[in-house]
């Protein structure tokens, strides 16, 4: 059976960063699930993208928006600042769906949340 599936508006410039490392791939490869359950983006609107992702990637997108947001210490670079920014605002989008970071990647069950 595929995994949940949430919509939600995140960050667009931190999103782009994310998913250009394939952080999501490794995971679901280490889980063994297909490449197909991965999240697609469904609309840009500005800043913004609306996402529907698989619950199991949650956690690794929370680290890594909890990362940039609060861990990075590069704020001069106008394109950091603006990379900080976007994760902020997923940090704070992910909080409001009940997902704060640190999240146990080892409890499935953490995931299954809709």
């Amino acid at each position: 059976m595929a995994a949940k599936r949430i919509e939600m508006w995140l960050g667009a410039r931190f999103w782009d960063d994310h998913t250009s490392r394939e952080t999501e791939d490794d995971l679901l490869l280490g889980l063994g699930i297909s490449l197909d359950e991965r999240s697609k983006v469904l609309k840009r609107s500005g800043s913004r993208v609306l996402v529907s992702m698989n619950q199991l990637c949650i956690a690794e997108l929370t680290s890594d928006a909890d990362y940039y947001a609060t861990g990075f210490g590069y704020g001069d670079d106008a394109e950091i600042r603006g990379l900080i920014s976007s994760a902020k605002a997923t940090v704070r989008g992910l909080a409001k769906l009940g997902f704060v970071h640190p999240v146990d990647r080892g409890d499935i069950d953490e995931y299954d949340k809709a």
